[in-house]
């Protein structure tokens, strides 16, 4: 990292993703997505127990080498953007059994933009070259088919086990 700055921000979630154009790739280097129930369960706990408070997710560090920082790799942090990412669209998903217009606002703001360059919808996060296919096709797509596919490796069911996870939860809280 010679001749890069570093510079630390405190920001809330929604600022960082979800803000401007911004896309984030995991570097192939990171290891595959590993969410245990556990893990999800004090995540869910967290976020749905702190009705009024501040929630510390953890530390992100990103590295950008443009100066319009709109391509961002994610250095540490993969493993809870792409939970979050999980979340966005289980959230997504149930919106489109109640109200497609408000399913549509919420994945053109959370989950796909539109790439200035391209002026192509774009996923604001893109897994690793392991996952890519998989979550883009079966989960972050509008019109996904995670619950059409068996996964095929660990990761992929984890990834499934991760969406259903929030999807009953989100479905239950609903409910009451």
């Amino acid at each position: 990292m010679a001749g890069k700055k570093v510079h630390a921000e405190d920001k809330p979630l929604s600022d960082v993703l979800f803000s401007g154009e911004k896309f984030y790739t995991v570097p192939r280097y990171q290891r595959p997505y590993s969410w245990d129930q556990d893990s999800l369960s004090e995540f869910w706990i967290d976020i749905t127990h702190r009705s009024n408070k501040d929630y510390f997710i953890g530390t992100f560090i990103f590295l950008s080498d443009s100066d319009d920082r709109t391509e961002i790799e994610i250095i540490d942090g993969q493993q809870r953007i792409l939970t979050i990412t999980i979340l966005l669209c289980a959230i997504r998903d149930i919106c489109k059994e109640i109200d497609m217009n408000l399913a549509n606002k919420f994945h053109s703001h959370d989950i796909s933009k539109e790439h200035g360059e391209t002026l192509k919808d774009r996923f604001i996060v893109t897994p690793g070259d392991s996952l890519r296919k998989y979550f883009e096709e079966n989960l972050q797509k509008f019109e996904n088919i995670i619950n059409d596919n068996a996964p095929k490796i660990k990761e992929h069911k984890k990834v499934k086990e991760t969406y259903e996870f929030f999807y009953d939860r989100i479905n239950s809280e609903i409910k009451k």
